[in-house]
């Protein structure tokens, strides 16, 4: 299981977002995981970050990742990024990939700020913009069992 990847196949399902699509096996999408290709010029990458520590025994991991929109267009970046802070923002206690090979329990997912975060332009002088995400996930282990 890969929670960035869950999460990668999740943000195309979200209101306003099916112009995205994430495709690992080709370079059809323009939705990334752990990287942001130099095209399309629309794209989203999604990276890992540093979780919070687990100070408990609960069968919980505390992931955090980092959401970066990209586009040619000042607003449209701003748009995208903006209805994926809105629609990840409150996703709680739902599966991210569902009877897939990422299949997660989500049990709630929070940005770090409300609106987009504009990182000026990229190398190409497209617009980026960027939000990080805490998450909580239901992963049970050997030592943090499930329903103790």
């Amino acid at each position: 299981m890969s929670f960035i990847r869950a999460v990668c196949k999740t943000i195309p399902t979200l209101t306003g977002l099916d112009a995205l699509t994430f495709d690992e096996t080709t370079t059809t999408g323009n939705v990334f995981a752990g990287t942001m290709p130099s095209s399309p010029d629309m794209a989203v990458a999604v990276y890992p970050e540093p979780g919070a520590r687990q100070p408990t025994k609960a069968p919980t991991d505390l992931p955090a990742f980092r959401v970066v929109v990209r586009d040619v267009d000042y607003f449209s970046a701003e748009q995208t990024a903006g209805l994926i802070i809105a629609g990840l923002t409150c996703l709680d206690g739902v599966w991210l990939d569902q009877d897939g090979d990422d299949e997660v329990w989500l049990i709630g997912c929070t940005a770090a700020f409300s609106t987009p975060t504009p990182l000026g332009r990229d190398a190409n002088r497209r617009f980026e913009f960027v939000d990080y995400f805490d998450a909580r996930i239901h992963n049970p282990t050997t030592h943090r069992p499930a329903g103790v």
